[in-house]
């Protein structure tokens, strides 16, 4: 039923009317009635985000369970191709930055192939890692923080990233201030507009909430399809130039087995209809 949440406006579109699809994690997953944007509600707080992100424990997430890039891995592919493109423009003074580099399998690939490049870490715990295993520059905080000094950059990467920000429209304003003109953004978010997402819904209103509270954790914030997530990266000021779907590794996404063998057939229909779990996006500075 639509409902005003909390006096929110909606981070896209501003509207003020939205609809509850359901409870985890202790708040309100909703969904706006105008853009159809999905997120949760509330936000959690600045101290709330840092107790997550600078817990250990996150980092043994089946997500970061190899700090290398993967041969045959679509996440690898469109990583390396984000580095092909982009190398060319990169120099000292206007570097590549990867921004929430993982355990930084995109950073290494940079410094072994000699392009320039600097990474951006929220966590503490996971900047000074990259600091001692890739040997990089690594910047802790946000990356409004550092949009602040004046630093610019030939390239900007975001894989899985902008799903893990409380204010997905300034975060990418950011992005737009450290770039150089016409230099290109590439990154990468999951897309609720699939079959996997209906069957995790649907369970979860059958009293099985263990699919959505997997599709949807406390770290993901906000949920995008492909007109969203275009839409919002049209009025920071890019130009997109490639949005393509994928599926994601059923290998990243669960230990299980039988798991694994479900989504492999979910998958089936997302390749006919074109409506995937994941997109990839190459966008320029206008």
């Amino acid at each position: 039923m639509p409902e005003n949440m909390n006096n929110r406006l909606c981070n896209l579109c501003s509207n003020a009317v939205f609809t509850e699809l359901g409870e985890l994690h202790g708040r309100k997953l909703v969904k706006c009635d105008d853009c159809g944007l999905v997120f949760f509600d509330p936000l959690p707080t600045a101290e709330e985000l840092s107790a997550i992100y600078n817990d250990p424990e996150y980092f043994e997430l089946e997500y970061f369970a190899t700090g290398e890039i993967v041969e045959g891995d679509t996440h690898s592919e469109h990583q390396l191709y984000a580095l092909e493109d982009a190398s060319p423009v990169c120099s000292e003074e206007s570097p590549l930055l990867d921004v929430g580099p993982g355990k930084g399998a995109l950073l290494k690939q940079c410094k072994q192939r000699g392009v320039p490049a600097e990474g951006l870490e929220f966590s503490e715990i996971g900047a000074e890692y990259l600091r001692e295993t890739v040997g990089l520059r690594v910047h802790g905080g946000s990356l409004e923080d550092l949009a602040k000094s004046g630093r610019k950059y030939g390239a900007v990467t975001a894989f899985d990233v902008i799903e893990h920000c409380t204010d997905p429209m300034g975060w990418l304003e950011s992005v737009h201030k450290v770039l150089e003109g016409g230099g290109k953004f590439y990154l990468s978010t999951m897309t609720v507009d699939n079959l996997l997402d209906r069957v995790g819904r649907l369970l979860f209103n059958l009293g099985l909430k263990g699919p959505m509270l997997r599709l949807y954790p406390e770290f993901h914030l906000y949920y995008f399809d492909l007109t969203t997530l275009k839409r919002y990266l049209e009025q920071a000021g890019f130009e997109v130039l490639s949005q393509v779907s994928e599926n994601y590794s059923p290998q990243k996404a669960t230990k299980s087995v039988v798991m694994r063998m479900v989504m492999r057939c979910l998958y089936i229909v997302h390749d006919i209809t074109g409506k995937k779990t994941n997109q990839y996006l190459v966008c320029v500075k206008r």
